[in-house]
């Protein structure tokens, strides 16, 4: 990939994401986005005592869209369900340099995360 406009972290989760994918049965789902719009997000969680075991994704859109939904998979392994009902995505600004005209991602993986959530309680 091409690093002219993406952190050398966004180049690198998207290049080699390691939570991209699917788990077989989850015990959660989450979506938001619309691929019609040109980016989406589904959550697949496996679940087991309220605790997050394991987090991946599926997502269409851009590099930093990816690199996002990598890392916030990564964040919220190990983490209580309750803790996921108002989660915040803010950190992904920083960690990732994403530009001005890119902060919709945010709220994209938040939704996504809001959604599994909410489905599995």
């Amino acid at each position: 990939m091409e690093h002219e406009g993406y952190s050398l972290r966004v180049v690198a989760h998207f290049d080699a994401p390691t939570h991209a994918g699917r788990i077989a049965e989850p015990q959660a789902t989450g979506s938001a986005g619309s691929p019609s719009r040109g980016s989406s997000v589904r959550l697949y969680l496996r679940v087991d005592d309220n605790k997050v075991q394991a987090a991946r994704f599926e997502a269409l859109g851009c590099p930093h869209t990816l690199a996002a939904a990598d890392v916030v998979c990564a964040d919220i392994e190990g983490r209580a369900l309750a803790d996921l009902a108002d989660y915040d995505a803010g950190f992904l600004v920083e960690v990732l340099a994403l530009p001005a005209e890119k902060l919709d991602i945010r709220i994209l993986l938040e939704d996504a995360v809001r959604s599994a959530a909410r489905q599995a309680n």
